[in-house]
């Protein structure tokens, strides 16, 4: 399938519009009716012609595989690695519109794996440019990496609603954010807790070593992750 059938209208109109965290504007489609059969029955020379316009616009698994996930993943790959404040030149409404007619073709089960593997990569990639990190910038860093996904999630988790309510909640009795949150904890924040919190609290010690906004927005985030595990580093926030 070319890309002029991903630009096509649905009639399904996308005419709520939405802000990311850095205030692109972008259009976000409202759910379609769940009593609105994909292929009308009845309704003769009308209904023929709309089977005839559904079926040739069916995405195969080549199709998915070959011009729809590329597009998703080109998306993704500029909103993981955002600086705040930066304008992303990607057309939301377009890939909004591409998850929706994948998740409407049944393809929501292996693009739901392609997006966590994508962002599974991401973050060890993050790990890893942490642990060669020298010790004075290794808390700055930690805290860019921290706030730099958290905004990356304020567009993805949008993004890929319609996969989250009809394939994420629906079948996996789950959510997407909180499976997000989760790759992060498991690929980064545990990874680095055992390192970060003595240096967190080294630095509490040392005036002007960290801003106060840093420790704040460190100590908050770990305790969004892992609050069993980081409940002393929150009084950190508290001094």
């Amino acid at each position: 399938m070319d890309d002029e059938g991903m630009e096509e209208e649905d009639g399904t109109g996308y005419e709520a519009v939405m802000d990311d965290h850095n205030h692109n504007r972008w259009e976000a489609g409202a759910e379609p009716p769940r009593d609105r059969p994909l292929l009308p029955v009845k309704g003769g020379l009308n209904s023929n012609m709309s089977a005839s316009k559904f079926l040739m616009n069916v995405i195969t698994v080549e199709d998915y595989k070959s011009t729809y996930w590329p597009k998703l993943n080109s998306a993704i790959d500029q909103l993981l690695t955002q600086s705040p404040g930066d304008y992303i030149p990607i057309s939301y409404e377009q890939i909004y519109s591409c998850v929706y007619k994948c998740v409407c073709q049944q393809h929501s089960e292996q693009m739901y794996s392609d997006l966590m593997e994508k962002i599974t990569d991401h973050l060890e990639g993050v790990s890893k440019e942490l642990w060669v990190s020298p010790p004075d910038l290794y808390i700055e860093r930690f805290n860019i990496a921290l706030g730099q996904y958290m905004g990356a999630l304020q567009s993805i988790v949008p993004l890929f609603i319609y996969m989250n309510k009809f394939y994420i909640e629906t079948k996996l009795n789950r959510d997407l954010r909180e499976d997000l949150m989760k790759l992060f904890t498991e690929h980064v924040a545990e990874k680095h807790i055992c390192s970060l919190i003595p240096l967190l609290l080294e630095a509490q010690s040392t005036p002007f070593q960290v801003t106060p906004s840093t420790m704040a927005n460190i100590v908050k985030g770990l305790y969004t992750l892992r609050p069993e595990v980081t409940s002393r580093a929150r009084d950190l926030g508290k001094s």
